[in-house]
């Protein structure tokens, strides 16, 4: 009985380390994101890969993270402070 006690928590203690380890790139808490793309941007974008030895996905969203920072101070301006911060509010709320 306890042999087989002794295996299971040298399992479960097993999984607690795999759960617990971390990608060496890790970048905190992360969301998906599926985009469909044309068949020529995906080839581009695996021409970017190839040449310069940047990952797709990091690539991907340094891109994306500069369009929403330009974006958003965009849209910032059509607003004044108080208008800005409920729409910020709303928006972190998860609220269209």
């Amino acid at each position: 009985m306890a042999g087989s006690r002794d295996a299971l928590l040298s399992k479960f203690a097993r999984l607690r380390t795999n759960i617990s380890t971390r990608r060496a790139d890790y970048k905190g808490e992360r969301r998906r994101l599926n985009l469909r793309l044309s068949l020529e941007v995906m080839k581009r974008l695996q021409l970017i890969k190839v040449v310069s030895g940047v990952a797709k996905n990091s690539f991907c969203e340094k891109v994306i993270e500069e369009a929403i920072d330009k974006r958003v101070k965009e849209l910032q301006a059509e607003y004044d402070t108080a208008t800005w911060e409920a729409l910020v509010r709303c928006a972190e709320a998860g609220e269209r």
